[in-house]
């Protein structure tokens, strides 16, 4: 269904794509279909095509939207809204495949952080010596965490 052919009433889908959300809405206000000039002003060119502006009650909020009215599912920010749930389908489809990508790809980058590493202590004398005090300061940090956990057996083994 056409965003221009939603009733009041009507169901309207909504992912939200930075928390891989979905939920669902309804149309409590239609306008009818308008040029869009907001657009055409900005750029001084004719208005390219119709918009409708839904108002749709959603997640406990009330937000009226400015969607082209051929549309069938649009976005705004971070949000994808649909007139049906195959749109929003798709669109988890789609985060899905990319952070499967993203992840697919996590050892690599991590190689690349290692490799860019050894590279800059072979360019960059300054860098490996503080990479090298670093893990100095380590290697203390830990005999001293372990010499307190020796210590602290020694003390309760001491008071029994």
């Amino acid at each position: 269904m056409l965003f221009k052919d939603v009733k009041i009433g009507y169901p309207i889908y909504f992912l939200d794509k930075e928390g891989a959300r979905y939920y669902q809405g309804k149309a409590v206000s239609v306008a009818v279909p308008r040029y869009d000039n907001s657009q055409a002003k900005a750029f001084g060119a004719q208005p390219t095509g119709l918009v409708v502006d839904i108002t749709i009650e959603a997640d406990g909020a009330t937000k009226t939207y400015t969607i082209p009215e051929t549309a069938t599912i649009t976005y705004a920010g971070h949000l994808v809204l649909s007139t049906d749930k195959d749109g929003i389908l798709r669109e988890v489809e789609a985060l899905k495949a990319a952070s499967e990508e993203a992840l697919s790809q996590v050892e690599r980058h991590k190689q690349a952080v290692t490799n860019c590493n050894q590279l800059m202590e072979e360019l960059n004398p300054a860098f490996a010596e503080k990479r090298a005090q670093d893990k100095r300061i380590e290697g203390i940090e830990n005999e001293v965490k372990s010499l307190g956990a020796v210590l602290r057996d020694f003390i309760n083994e001491f008071k029994k």
